[in-house]
This record gives structure tokens, C-alpha cells and sequence, in this order.
């Protein structure tokens, strides 16, 4: 179904190979392959067919990292996992610990946030971030090259010298740095419907509150996302997608082709598809 900007909705089950449920991640790797995590397990999308890894299955899949070196690592309810050259393997240097995010820095460290506090990774050994000794819930890069901590609904940066907590007017689940815009910071609870503040936007040493106001269907938003067009989209809860361009929102839900209003995560492959993970309602693109 098209809409008036173009944007082609494909319903999931025409494609070949069966689809998944739950998604909650979306990456690409060099190869072209669409890689999806979901709530059952890890998959991905190439000429037309789902495949899925079996020894990710039954697993929720909550995290996907393309490294430079193009290993595919997955964040799951169950550990870490890597998938070099085809072959998957545990990552087992990590303590006992809930593992809940990771990024890759521009040395090409890995940055694991766990309930044991944050490690570092740079291919050959395993050290504890010394500043950090709590639980972190996501870990993100900023426009600064600075790393960003989140925990508790507080965020630290650290620029690789000294951290500090930032001063916010709310709580704050997730950092997304949208290209060269700047830093988001999602308020509230991420499946929560109802929130007090919309994403904080920071400029400068400011922050910019967006909500309803400015045009977005629900202050509460689950994921950002900035496409290769400029374009800036907001995963609504409960309401669809939000799409901005720094002059107007348009905003797209079920009436306009979406399986589900419930879309966790949004993705823009290299064929500037957008791709749509949702719910309950698979993979609209």
C-alpha cells in the first residue's frame, strides 16, 4: 500500500520463508543481509527468504552489533553471542551477569553494559570500566564521541578522560545519536504509553523537549531512528511511526498500511528501505 509520500507498506506474509514475531532489533551487514532479533530468536532477511540461526532459537534477541570486522554480535535473555565467518559462539569472558546492550567505540572497543557493570572488550582481553561498578541498561555514543551510561533512568558521558552525570528535567531510558543532529534521549518507561515528556533533544549545553505539541502522535516514544534521507523517525507507543524532517511530523499507523501499532524498532538499509519492526504484526517495510 502506498501513502502520499511513496513509502511502500509490504504486509509480511507476502514474503517466501515464513516471517518472524516480536521484533526488536534491525541491522545490516556488508553482505546485505537484513538481520533480525526478535523475540524467539535471531534471523535474517536476503532475497526474499527469512532464515533463522538455530542455535539462537527460542532465545530473545534484544541487541544486534555489525562490528567493523563484520561479526555479527547478539545480546540475548540468555548471554552473549558472536557470529564470525559463519560460525556462532558463546562469548564467555563475560562474570555472571545480565548482559543488556553493547556499542563498538571508534577504536573498535566493545563496550558491554551488563547488571554487573560495564566491560570492555578490545578483541584479546576483557577489562572492567573502573568508573562505573553498577547496573547499566544501555550504552550509547554521542555526537561528542563521548560514551554515553544509562542507569536507573540516570545518564553519565565520559570522554575518555572524566565522567560525569548529567542534569535532567526527567528520567531517561535510552540514548540515539542521530547522525550529525545531535543526541536523543527517550523519557519514561519505553512501552509506556503515557509519559510526561516526549524524547529530549540536546543542544549544546540545552535540552529541547518534543511532544504532542510539535506534532508527535503520543509523547511516549519507544525508539528514534535517522534515516539516510535526513529524515528523523519516532517509534510511537501504541500509535505508529512519527517521521520528521526539521519542518513538519508526519505520522503513519495502522489506517496507512502498518500490521501493528506497536513498532519496537526502525531501520534504513542501504536500498534506503525502511524497515519496520514490529509487535505482533512481523516486518513492515
Amino acid at each position: 500500500m502506498g501513502n502520499e509520500d511513496g513509502m511502500t507498506i509490504v504486509n509480511p506474509n507476502t514474503f517466501v520463508g515464513g516471517k518472524p514475531a516480536g521484533i526488536l532489533d534491525i541491522e545490516e551487514s556488508h553482505d546485505g543481509r537484513i538481520w533480525l532479533g526478535s523475540q524467539k530468536g535471531l534471523y535474517f532477511f536476503i532475497d526474499n527468504n527469512f532464515s533463522e540461526i538455530e542455535d539462537l532459537a527460542g532465545k530473545s534477541v534484544t541487541k544486534i552489533l555489525v562490528d567493523k570486522n563484520q561479526a555479527i554480535w547478539a545480546v540475548t535473555n540468555e548471554g552473549l553471542w558472536v557470529i564470525k565467518e559463519g560460525v556462532v559462539d558463546e562469548f564467555s569472558k563475560l562474570p555472571l551477569a545480565r548482559i543488556f546492550d553493547l556499542i563498538q567505540d571508534l577504536e573498535e572497543n566493545l563496550w558491554i553494559a551488563t547488571s554487573a557493570g560495564v566491560f570492555i572488550y578490545d578483541g584479546k582481553k576483557l577489562e572492567r570500566f573502573p568508573l562505573i561498578d553498577w547496573e547499566i541498561e544501555k550504552i550509547a555514543l554521542g555526537i561528542e564521541k563521548n560514551v554515553y551510561l544509562i542507569g536507573d533512568g540516570n545518564v553519565w558521558s565520559y570522554d575518555n578522560e572524566k565522567i560525569k552525570q548529567l542534569s535532567l528535567p526527567t528520567a531517561v531510558y535510552d540514548v540515539i545519536q542521530t547522525g550529525d543532529s545531535g543526541d536523543w534521549f527517550l523519557t519514561g518507561q519505553r512501552f509506556t504509553y503515557d509519559a510526561p515528556y516526549g524524547p529530549l533533544f540536546l543542544n549544546g549545553n540545552n535540552f529541547v523537549i518534543y511532544s504532542q505539541a510539535d506534532g508527535l502522535a503520543r509523547n511516549s516514544v519507544a525508539d528514534i531512528y535517522h534515516g539516510n534521507d535526513g529524515i528523523i523517525w519516532f517509534s510511537i507507543n501504541g500509535a505508529g511511526v512519527s517521521q520528521y524532517d526539521t519542518q513538519s511530523v508526519y505520522s503513519l499507523n495502522v489506517e496507512d498500511g502498518l500490521t501493528d501499532y506497536r513498532v519496537n524498532t526502525i531501520y534504513q538499509d542501504k536500498k534506503d528501505r525502511v524497515w519496520f519492526g514490529t509487535r505482533s504484526g512481523g516486518i513492515n517495510i
